[in-house]
């Protein structure tokens, strides 16, 4: 630059290089107030419509939520109706009985019940037990015999197993 101008001295060099500098600095300072000036006006407009975005996403999520809640108020209306209407057949329905078919559904009842007990009873029966190859050894006095505990040799015992009973006297008693 200095080379394309006509200056001669190192002085007219250093003039001219301060007062582009200066003008060069000035054009910096002129465009970083217009940069700031233009950030600050986006960024106020960019709050701008995100307050109004956040505006309008509040205005919409409370409709939905009153909404919700008087789609839940409807629902709750509509259960106790039926609820009322339900208990309003039965209690109709039971009110039309007799006396006689309400003692009938009682006494089914409790026969499926005497029947489970039944069946339960037949699980538990010592003649099905000794079917499955059990025995039942009673000692002398007939009371059922649980442990080697309290027996001696020379006792007698019965043993009964599924088609009849064995008396038989103790040899030898071993314990686990």
């Amino acid at each position: 630059m200095v080379a394309r101008t006509a200056l001669k001295t190192p002085t007219a060099v250093a003039a001219f290089l301060i007062e582009h500098n200066g003008v060069f600095e000035s054009l910096l300072d002129d465009l970083q107030q217009e940069l700031t000036e233009l950030c600050t006006a986006r960024l106020q407009g960019e709050r701008r419509r995100l307050t109004d975005r956040a505006y309008a996403l509040n205005t919409v999520s409370t409709a939905i939520v009153r909404g919700a809640e008087r789609k839940l108020g409807e629902l709750r209306a509509n259960l106790r109706l039926r609820a009322s209407l339900l208990l309003q057949r039965r209690r109709s329905r039971l009110d039309s009985l007799t006396l006689s078919e309400l003692s009938k559904t009682y006494l089914d009842r409790h026969a499926q019940r005497l029947t489970q007990y039944e069946l339960k009873l037949e699980a538990r029966n010592p003649e099905r037990i000794l079917s499955l190859g059990y025995a039942l050894v009673y000692d002398g006095d007939g009371r059922i015999v649980k442990s080697v505990s309290g027996l001696m040799s020379g006792d007698d015992l019965s043993v009964r197993l599924q088609d009849g009973t064995v008396k038989t006297e103790i040899k030898k008693i071993i314990k686990k």
